[in-house]
């Protein structure tokens, strides 16, 4: 049971430092890292064989995951209603 509430705290803690990433910083990249390291780190832990891949060991990761891609995103919605003038000015330059 503490180790549920240990990897739930880890958990938690990545979905407030994915919110700081992508809303704080200009760059929308720095928000990417913990989704993408997450990912990475899923594959490469079942792909070693650290873990078997079932049901139980895969479905943390895909929560997880699919959480963090989705604070990404709403971050990123979040960023571009705090800054408008910047979001244009990048779309311009891309032009």
């Amino acid at each position: 049971m503490l180790e549920l509430v240990v990897w739930f705290v880890a958990g938690l803690v990545m979905i407030v430092l994915e919110y700081f990433l992508t809303v704080k910083v200009r760059s929308p990249l720095w928000g990417a890292i913990l989704p993408v390291g997450t990912l990475i780190a899923a594959i490469g832990v079942f792909t070693v064989g650290r873990l078997p891949m079932n049901l139980q060991t895969l479905m943390p990761f895909g929560i997880l995951a699919v959480l963090l891609f989705g604070e990404w995103s709403s971050g990123r919605r979040a960023w571009r209603e705090l800054h408008p003038n910047e979001s244009e000015q990048r779309n311009q330059s891309k032009k």
